[in-house]
Formats: structure tokens, C-alpha cells, sequence
């Protein structure tokens, strides 16, 4: 965020609470915001074994599939058919597999601007 001659970032850790059975977990996205064509950066718990992050308009639109291995991944601003994103407000859903063959969810918000 530019204020002047300054410029702040701004980073967001959400948690969900689950009542499925599945454990929560976090996403940490770095930057968000994020400005130009990123990439963002996603990474969740350490000693994760991989999963799948999902990227959704507000609206729930499906913008974006990632699968991951190990506990990070980048976006790259670009959805299915490899267009740049709007700015706007994005959802980012992860299934997340744990050791010991758990599973666990989260959801963070991501906005990118232009």
C-alpha cells in the first residue's frame, strides 16, 4: 500500500474452524496485497505433504486449480486459460494433507490490485 513516500505490506493469516472433522490450518500469502503481475506466494503449515489450492472470485467463480507438494506454492496472477486476473478480492481455499494421512482446511482472502 503506497502512502507517500512510504509503502506498507500488509500480511493476512486467516483460520477456519471446522466442524467436519477436519482439522483447520492456516494459509500465509505474501504479499497481499499484491500489485502488478505478482507472484504471490502461499504456504501453509510445515511438514505438510501437499494439496490443492483453489482460487475464487467473490462471486465463486473458480478462477484457479494449484496442486502442491511440500507445504508452498506461487500464483502467478493468471487464471485457467493463462489471462492476467482483475484486481479485486480473491478466495483462496486449501486442502491440505498432513503427516499421518490427515487432512486439514483453510481459507485466506487475497487482493490483488493493479
Amino acid at each position: 500500500i503506497e502512502d507517500g513516500p512510504t509503502e506498507s505490506l500488509y500480511t493476512e493469516t486467516v483460520t477456519v474452524l471446522s466442524s467436519s472433522g477436519q482439522r483447520a490450518a492456516n494459509i500465509e500469502l505474501n504479499p497481499n496485497p499484491v500489485a502488478g503481475e505478482g507472484p504471490v506466494a502461499f504456504r501453509v503449515q510445515a511438514g505438510s505433504q501437499g494439496g490443492v489450492f483453489r482460487i475464487y472470485t467473490v462471486s465463486g467463480e473458480l478462477v484457479r486449480r494449484l496442486d502442491f507438494a511440500g507445504d508452498n506454492a506461487s500464483w502467478d496472477l493468471k487464471d485457467r486459460t493463462g489471462s492476467p486476473v482483475s484486481a479485486g478480492l480473491y478466495l483462496v481455499l486449501a486442502e491440505i494433507k498432513l503427516a499421518g494421512g490427515s487432512q486439514a482446511r483453510a481459507i485466506a482472502r487475497l487482493v490483488s490490485i493493479r
